[in-house]
């Protein structure tokens, strides 16, 4: 023991007692408000507290942060919450805030309309002109559902322009991407994605997901493999082939610069092996109006000018009458469908262009100054600010909203289980019941559909659960609705980040999860 005596010592205390009261204290920093319990409380109230702990037990699963939210579907009444204040990166769990704010402002009806216009005289069978395609940000010509004849479109568009005699072309083949910002990205993307499927390249006009189908062959040992690519091969795509072929070890690698045309291969492919792999193109529009003169050309119709993006042009395209005329035109399926094959199959370029279609046509106007820290009307984030209307009346504190994209690949978004339990709830009891319809047949089902056909496919969340799933690395979100055996409807939001665990690991235990919330564990 000290020798300080007592009377010494209580002086002392007392002294740094004055000490600490009067320094200033810095604020702590959370997400969550002062009048949120702690979740011990929450979670103690719950038999499904266990069914989580016991889940998420692994040190490799329970070194992360993990977020849950249940609530009654027809009241609203929170039956669990574990961390629901903090804010998770949600990963593909954006498209539900995506998709909600887009049927909620544009209804499951809309559709993007892309016009063909000829521009200039038609003299005999020759347009003495340009043919001008004018895009509306519809993200799904020789899309997805288009897959088995992506083609489709500008052969009937091959075939207006037969009818209306048009048989040569003296000019270009223009493309008007207006619509949208000039971002190619989504902001925060990483840029080793560039190349893939999952995150190409965006523009006001899109033709094939922005994609082309690259298959490498195998040829002899150290020689480069055989490359081609579908659906037509244009020569827009600049392949600069440094693939070879190898006796083992076959990999797939592939580099590309955000806009450029050189898509470099350097995979290695076995002999008489065949790699066949989805990449992202530079400059969709450049692309969308290289493929349609290609097909125009196959269909008969001569074009003696270039393919080319109408940015390039001195000033944009006028659409002045009798000069410039329609002389053909697509119209989408009905918005409801699009968000639909964007929740299945969790497509991200459908959840961007619709995010900036938001901007575009339902702009918030306050912000429509054009300075330079303004967002342009046709851009992600238009559509995210935009989108924090829908967000509002669900009754969402959007301050405390923070969305970079439309379909989740930015890791810069951040949402909590509680915003999202909020808004799958309004969704749930929107007041229009067509927009409640769409929204809830969008989402994948269980054993089912889309993302989650390979999900669930026993037990009580079987054919039960519909919701939407969400992956990074290190991060895994489940969110959407599932029924009780006791009937009772529920809405569920699971939000996991920063385990060190693999997906598969992940998933299980969300599934652990939702199982126990189907057999009615609540």
């Amino acid at each position: 023991m000290s020798a300080v005596s007592l009377p010494a010592r209580t002086a002392w205390l007392g002294a740094a007692l004055v000490l600490f009261l009067a320094a200033p204290l810095r604020a702590q920093v959370t997400d969550a408000p002062p009048s949120v319990p702690e979740p011990a409380s929450a979670e103690a109230a719950s038999p499904l507290a266990d069914v989580v702990q016991n889940a998420i037990s692994s040190k490799e699963l329970g070194n992360g942060f993990w977020g849950v939210k249940v609530t009654a579907g027809t009241t609203g009444a929170v039956q669990y919450e574990r961390e629901a204040d903090r804010r998770f990166v949600p990963a593909s769990n954006v498209k539900l805030y995506t998709a909600a704010a887009a049927l909620d402002q544009l209804g499951p009806d809309y559709r993007f309309e892309t016009r063909l216009y000829r521009q200039g005289p038609v003299r005999g069978d020759t347009l003495r002109g340009d043919l001008i395609v004018r895009g509306s940000g519809d993200p799904t010509i020789g899309g997805y559902e288009q897959r088995d004849d992506r083609l489709q479109v500008f052969r009937a568009w091959a075939d207006s322009l037969r009818a209306a005699g048009i048989q040569h072309v003296t000019g270009s083949v223009l493309g008007d991407d207006d619509i949208h910002s000039d971002a190619l990205l989504g902001h925060g993307w990483a840029w080793d994605d560039l190349p893939y499927r999952y995150a190409t390249e965006l523009s006001g006009l899109s033709f094939g997901e922005n994609l082309i189908e690259l298959q490498a062959v195998g040829q002899l040992l150290g020689q480069p493999a055989a490359l081609s690519v579908k659906p037509l091969q244009t020569g827009y795509l600049d392949l600069v082939n440094r693939s070879e072929t190898v006796s083992r070890k076959a990999d797939e690698e592939y580099r590309r610069l955000p806009g450029s045309r050189r898509l470099y291969v350097e995979s290695r492919v076995r002999p008489g092996r065949v790699q066949r792999e989805k990449l992202s193109v530079g400059n969709p529009t450049g692309y969308f109006v290289s493929v349609l003169r290609g097909v125009l050309r196959r269909a008969g119709i001569s074009v003696a000018g270039s393919a080319m993006d109408a940015d390039h042009l001195p000033a944009p395209p006028s659409y002045q009458a009798p000069r410039t005329q329609v002389v053909a035109r697509y119209r989408s399926a009905p918005l409801a469908e699009i968000v639909q094959t964007m929740m299945e199959e969790s497509q991200n370029l459908y959840a961007e262009q619709i995010l900036r279609t938001l901007g575009a046509e339902r702009p918030v106007e306050a912000l429509v100054r054009g300075g330079p820290d303004d967002p342009d009307p046709g851009s992600g984030a238009m559509g995210v600010e935009a989108g924090l209307r829908t967000f509002a009346a669900a009754g969402i504190d959007t301050s405390r909203v923070r969305l970079a994209d439309g379909s989740g690949l930015s890791r810069y978004d951040m949402v909590s289980p509680t915003m999202t339990a909020a808004l799958l709830s309004y969704m749930r009891r929107h007041p229009d019941p067509a927009v409640a319809e769409a929204f809830m047949d969008a989402l994948p089902v269980g054993g089912r559909t889309g993302t989650l056909e390979k999900r669930f496919e026993r037990g009580p969340a079987e054919a039960n659960v519909r919701a939407k799933t969400g992956t990074l690395s290190g991060v895994s979100a489940l969110s959407g609705y599932v029924t009780t055996a006791g009937g009772q409807p529920l809405v569920f939001v699971i939000m996991a980040n920063h385990y060190s665990a693999d997906s598969d690991e992940a998933r299980d235990a969300i599934d652990r999860i939702v199982q126990a919330l189907a057999a009615g564990e609540v």
